[in-house]
């Protein structure tokens, strides 16, 4: 750090994804993660895009599915209020493969990699009241 200069602290605002199935997607993080929609861009009907939580979904018919090896974004981390109930809902799901690590971490179909964890009691919600665009 130079001398005189303030460090600026920052955050992660949003993760922007390419995805081939925006309703899918949608479904999964908004019913089964409950993460709420904050924006929508395009055709309310087909969206060209989709602000869920910190995650900009971004449709992409085209895409080929992701090598999960070798993609950009290899895994988001998510905390959870209620990880086993959520991890069922995520299983229940047969496009879901799980990854190495432990069943917390799993692949969604475009080769996205998921590290869903436990939250601490109150957390979330303390978290989902900040509005940093206020």
């Amino acid at each position: 750090m130079r001398m005189g200069v303030q460090k600026s602290r920052s955050y992660v605002e949003h993760v922007a994804l390419r995805v081939r199935d925006m309703d899918w997607y949608l479904a999964f993080f908004r019913d089964d993660l409950g993460i709420d929609v904050r924006e929508v861009a395009g055709d309310p009907e087909r969206p060209d895009q989709i602000w869920v939580g910190g995650m900009q979904l971004t449709r992409s018919d085209t895409q080929e599915p992701t090598d999960p090896d070798t993609a950009a974004v290899w895994h988001v981390g998510i905390f959870t209020e209620h990880l086993e109930e959520t991890l069922e809902k995520v299983y229940s799901h047969p496009e879901i493969r799980s990854m190495p690590q432990g069943k917390n971490w799993f692949y969604l179909p475009d080769g996205l990699g998921v590290e869903l964890m436990q939250a601490a009691p109150g957390s979330v919600e303390r978290i989902l009241e900040v509005d940093p665009r206020k």
